[in-house]
């Protein structure tokens, strides 16, 4: 399928909003199925899992589109509906992300720069 990755997106002020209620099992480690499939999210209770999930918007990105810029400072928090991703590091492919796998969390968590470039592949 070379559609690219479909996506949920949250902004940095909505992550940072709801960074106590994950705690810091973020750190170690959101449709509702999705978020469900998510261990991170697992054990949240439904009522609140659905309150995260009104907090996403869709976004479609085509094959060899940049989801993560590395070395900037990062905006937002994606969790991969459909699709893989690849993350790039100094232009070196260091791993590939199946669906319902989460990027940009760090550089929110952190407020420092991205550590590398995440790619869109399938």
């Amino acid at each position: 399928d070379k559609d690219g990755c479909k996506l949920m997106c949250m902004s940095k002020d909505k992550f940072l909003g709801y960074q106590e209620m994950l705690g810091s099992r973020l750190k170690d480690l959101l449709a509702f199925n999705v978020l469900r499939s998510i261990p991170l999210l697992k054990d949240v209770k439904s009522d609140q899992l659905l309150s995260v999930l009104d907090r996403f918007q869709p976004v479609s990105k085509k094959a060899g589109e940049t989801i993560v810029q590395q070395g900037v400072i990062g905006q937002n928090f994606f969790i991969s509906c459909k699709g893989t991703m690849e993350v790039i590091i100094d232009q070196k492919k260091v791993a590939s992300l199946a669906p319902h796998t989460f990027v940009g969390e760090r550089s929110l968590l952190s407020d420092d720069v991205t550590a590398a470039d995440v790619i869109a592949s399938t």
